[in-house]
């Protein structure tokens, strides 16, 4: 089981509006971490902070999951008009996520509902209090097959909106004991008036309880100073000591998935601290099992360098290149670069084999490593087909970096709006300067662009076929 944290399933169920990502200002100012301080050796994950994990179609899973489960989804799909499908978390052994139509929940294009049917629920006015008022008079009818106490869930208005005219979100913290659950939601959307989605993540199974903190925050601090080699006047605690509520991976030997359907989240909760040390580049969390003491992660926050490229808006033939982020790319170090191509760590390497997207170019091998300043900067050039800025291998051409970036960026907006479809969030192998013309085609497992001639362009690099 891979131990690093990464967006999983909430980085699709990011607001589509939100796929193209907004760059704060300084980035390209970005410096490189060069790790050579002793805390950074010290950099750990414990595999109980593991991934939210895959999910697995309702049909394929049947015998093993409660009957209940299965009992109560027949009865909801057969009171909608509409069909509906459904994914379940093995972990949680509950809907994942659901998918469908034909429920109305306010006035839209999709239905014959007008404000007044909404009565108290809207108060004459769609807003999104009247959105989550309906979200609650809807929960007892979904929240046995979600697995989460109606109870429990806290409004994210910061999540929760309208980002286009005809959708809404309307998405919740999992709180406990007063804490939410790090990364734990339910979320539900609605499209030309009617739902066509609820789902969750990172809910543990129901009736689960975390822990008492049995460790004080004094006791946690010192398990923190005598991993680091102690603490001194040079380092500044940010975060003197707090405590939070995670989900945690329930591992059970006994089992193939390596983890027993239903029993696989726990809850864990951790004494965080941050911290600065003087001298030494980086702001360090730690999290400490405040029921066991056990040093649970040891990192730092700071996001340092970025991943960029050349891609053409449209085509060539409507400009030149402009750079973009690579985002999702892979780091010889391990693990990959966030939307917006940041990294931190180095010296380092790419081969544009990235999470979500790998390009695999006729024109040879694609590597390369972080400049100076501790970016990697795959550039910008001339020509076409096979020609290269001069770095990054032979395969860094115009239809890798293009197809690279475009195809990310599509299935990121369709993560956004499919997070239950498995296939958006696998590694697509994507094939660019084929010896062939005028054309591009998908086999039914990858992506395939001609390199130009014959009066075509190549269509590696024109944004619109992807």
């Amino acid at each position: 089981m891979n131990a690093r944290r990464h967006p999983s399933r909430i980085s699709a169920l990011l607001l589509p509006s939100l796929a193209i990502v907004l760059f704060p200002p300084g980035l390209s100012a970005q410096a490189m971490k060069r790790a050579h301080d002793n805390l950074s050796s010290l950099t750990r994950v414990s595999e109980k902070l593991a991934p939210a994990g895959d999910t697995a179609p309702l049909d394929e899973v049947r015998g093993i999951v409660p009957g209940t489960l299965q009992d109560g989804w027949a009865a909801f799909a057969l009171g909608s008009a509409v069909e509906w499908r459904a994914t379940v978390d093995p972990r949680n052994g509950r809907i994942a996520v659901a998918e469908g139509g034909g429920i109305g929940w306010i006035p839209g294009a999709g239905n014959a509902l007008t404000t007044a049917d909404l009565g108290q629920r809207a108060k004459g006015k769609v807003d999104i209090a009247a959105l989550e008022r309906i979200a609650r008079s809807f929960l007892p009818r979904v929240s046995p097959l979600l697995g989460v106490d109606a109870s429990s869930l806290a409004l994210n208005r910061g999540r929760s909106g309208r980002p286009a005219p005809h959708v809404w979100f309307v998405d919740f913290d999992v709180v406990q004991g007063g804490m939410p659950i790090e990364g734990a939601r339910v979320v539900f959307r609605v499209n030309n008036g009617n739902l066509v989605q609820f789902g969750s993540e990172n809910l543990p199974p129901p009736g689960t309880a975390a822990p008492a903190a049995v460790v004080t925050r004094e006791k946690a601090l010192a398990v923190v100073a005598d991993y680091v080699g102690g603490l001194s006047s040079a380092d500044a605690l940010r975060d003197p000591g707090s405590l939070h509520l995670l989900p945690v991976a329930v591992s059970n030997p006994k089992f193939a998935d390596g983890f027993e359907v239903g029993k696989g989240r726990g809850l864990a909760k951790v004494w965080q601290f941050t911290f600065h040390r003087d001298g030494v580049m980086g702001t360090w969390q730690a999290r400490v099992d405040a029921a066991t003491g056990e040093l649970l992660e040891f990192a730092d926050v700071n996001e340092y360098a970025q991943a960029t490229g050349g891609v053409y808006q449209n085509s060539p033939a409507t400009g030149s290149e402009i750079v973009r982020p690579m985002p999702y790319a892979n780091l010889s170090t391990g693990g990959f670069a966030n939307s917006a191509g940041i990294f931190s760590g180095g010296p380092l390497s790419s081969t544009l084999s990235g999470q979500y997207a790998r390009i695999v170019d006729t024109c040879g091998a694609i590597s390369l490593a972080t400049n100076a300043a501790g970016d990697l900067v795959f550039g910008t050039s001339s020509g076409t087909d096979c020609t290269t800025p001069g770095v990054g291998g032979a395969g860094n051409t115009h239809a890798s970096r293009q197809q690279f970036y475009q195809v990310n960026r599509i299935k990121e907006v369709a993560r956004g709006w499919l997070p239950s479809n498995a296939w958006l969030g696998q590694q697509l192998t994507v094939n660019v300067d084929l010896n062939q013309l005028c054309n591009a085609y998908w086999n039914g497992s990858t992506l395939n662009f001609f390199k130009s001639g014959g009066g075509c362009g190549n269509t590696g690099e024109i944004a619109a076929v992807s």
